[in-house]
């Protein structure tokens, strides 16, 4: 899954390896958020299993924020967070498990060091 995504398709064989060993395996139940929006981003996600709901604050009245889905489902092969890995951005949106779900997770500095 991680080869097709855009950070590491100039990585050499090696180089996946040495980022392949550093993810490390999570495992959330359903309705469990997985990161928030607004909270300083450090880890990359990629989906083993299961599903995934992006939704973002949002105003529909233009006073009270509210919650909106936005975007389809992450599932199987989906990975995200990588304006965590190249900018340590906050959270862009909030991430919920629809299901119960295995993810890897590769944290910046092991990016950064491969």
């Amino acid at each position: 899954s991680i080869k097709q995504n855009i950070l590491f398709r100039t990585c050499s064989e090696e180089e996946l390896q040495d980022l392949i060993d550093c993810f490390d395996k999570a495992e959330f139940k359903a309705d469990t958020v997985v990161i928030k929006q607004g909270d300083e981003g450090d880890l990359f996600y990629v989906v083993e299993s299961g599903e995934l709901d992006i939704s973002m604050l949002g105003s529909d009245d233009g006073c009270s924020p509210r919650e909106y889905n936005v975007g389809v489902p992450y599932m199987t092969g989906s990975s995200f967070g990588e304006l965590a890995l190249m900018y340590g951005s906050p959270r862009a949106a909030t991430i919920c498990t629809r299901s119960d779900c295995v993810l890897w997770s590769l944290d910046r500095n092991a990016f950064k060091g491969v």
